[in-house]
């Protein structure tokens, strides 16, 4: 199908729920929607002792023991923490000059550039302009055009509808790095390089500033 069409067969794609695993092992598995021509980061090794999935979470409960981690990372003292994990030879993968803030600020930078860029391309190329919305069915219309979540907006009569190849693949890639709260953890890289390549494909048809980014 033409790229940026809107053709009535298409619809949302959820990558669906509990993803962590599969974020764990990148393109080995291919959560994310992967562009053509492009590499992408592999299964994530973290240190000997910590490699499987119960290494760190409780088998049963799933809970983490934060305090494990401060062995290599004396910052961390309790679940919150962890967001602040950045270790020294980290990029400034998300190009806003803070080297000192977690990894997991700099995949959230990214993750908020890119649904700008989604509703840019939604507003500008589909013609109808879109909102995320942590509920099924997730994409709904921004009837208003505020770029903002209104009650009256958020309601399946009121979902989405207007949609391109283009704009199917970005917003599964975004909704995929919602799905999984621990991806900073799971698999950093291979979570920006999709994000980065999302961004950069909606560049091709909409006002998409790329030029501070980092890709892994």
């Amino acid at each position: 199908m033409p790229e940026d069409e809107v053709n009535e067969e298409l619809g949302f794609i959820n990558t669906h729920y509990k993803i962590g695993a599969a974020v764990r092992y990148g393109t080995e598995v291919q959560v994310g929607y992967e562009y053509p021509d492009k590499s992408y980061a592999g299964f994530y090794e973290h240190v000997e002792d910590y490699q499987q999935c119960t290494d760190c979470h409780d088998a049963h409960s799933l809970e983490i023991t934060a305090s494990e981690c401060a062995a290599c990372h004396p910052t961390v003292s309790d679940l919150g923490d962890l967001r602040d994990i950045r270790v020294e030879e980290t990029p400034d993968y998300d190009g806003d000059g803070d080297v000192t803030e977690g990894v997991f600020g700099e995949l959230r930078t990214i993750h908020e550039k890119l649904y700008a860029a989604i509703q840019t391309y939604a507003a500008d190329v589909a013609g109808e302009s879109i909102l995320y919305a942590d509920q099924f069915p997730y994409r709904f219309v921004d009837t208003n055009g505020n770029g903002e979540i209104d009650d009256d907006e958020v309601a399946i009569p009121n979902q989405y509808g207007s949609w391109t190849p283009r704009l199917v693949k970005a917003t599964y890639n975004y909704h995929m790095v919602v799905e999984d709260p621990g991806n900073f953890m799971h698999n950093a890289k291979y979570m920006i390089q999709v994000m980065y390549d999302t961004l950069d494909d909606l560049s091709q048809v909409t006002t998409v500033d790329i030029s501070g980014l980092i890709r892994p």
